[in-house]
């Protein structure tokens, strides 16, 4: 056991000395602190492998989750076309329908115009 600094200029050791002895603990500290690493380096590694097992997981999660919007997007954007193919199929299918209806909006005597249409 090495005596503290107090102790240590009582004793009259020089202040280069300190230092070195201070240095020298926390040399010390760091390998006692690599060697406790090393011997527990199986449940070091274990925990580091459930970390990443959680991590992914959590991935996972949000991948799903992305899936699951671009599907929704897809299937909108494929009723979105539907409709607009419904839409410009009814305006072929009534525009002959509006063509006679509007001729009868620009004509004063409606039952006559009608009538003009079929006889001719």
């Amino acid at each position: 056991m090495r005596p503290s600094g107090i102790c240590l200029l009582t004793l009259g050791v020089s202040a280069d000395n300190e230092i070195l002895l201070k240095a020298n603990r926390k040399r010390d500290n760091m390998s006692n602190w690599i060697l406790t690493l090393n011997v527990n380096s199986g449940a070091i590694t274990a925990i580091a492998a459930v970390v990443l097992v959680i991590i992914t997981g959590i991935y996972v999660y949000l991948t799903h989750k992305i899936a699951k919007g671009s599907e929704e997007v897809i299937e909108q954007a494929s009723i979105d076309r539907e409709i607009a193919y419904i839409r410009d199929q009814l305006e072929e299918f009534y525009y002959p329908l509006f063509l006679v209806v509007s001729e009868m909006n620009d004509v004063e005597n409606p039952g006559k115009a009608v009538s003009d249409l079929f006889n001719k």
